[in-house]
């Protein structure tokens, strides 16, 4: 495997895990509306929910596994709508 292989690798893992991320975090808050960004040739997500917050927030996908990853990010966006179960 040459390094251009194994860049492309990495770049498709990437992806996937973008995916894996979003489509998770969409299926948990179906009403809300959630936008997601892969910034091009990083692993850095922005992401955010416009109706109830301006924030912008970001996940490292190199920083954590994937289910923690959604944890954190669930996490937030709970915070910030004040969706805490009782």
């Amino acid at each position: 495997m040459n390094i251009d292989d194994f860049e492309n690798a990495m770049e498709e893992e990437i992806e996937d895990q973008f995916i894996a991320v979003a489509m998770e975090i969409s299926h948990l808050f179906p009403k809300l509306d959630l936008r997601f960004n892969l910034q091009s040739g990083s692993s850095k997500v922005r992401y955010s929910a416009p109706s109830i917050s301006a924030e912008i927030f970001e996940l490292d996908l190199n920083l954590g596994e994937t289910s923690a990853l959604i944890i954190e990010a669930c996490f937030k966006i709970k915070e910030i709508g004040r969706l805490f179960d009782a």
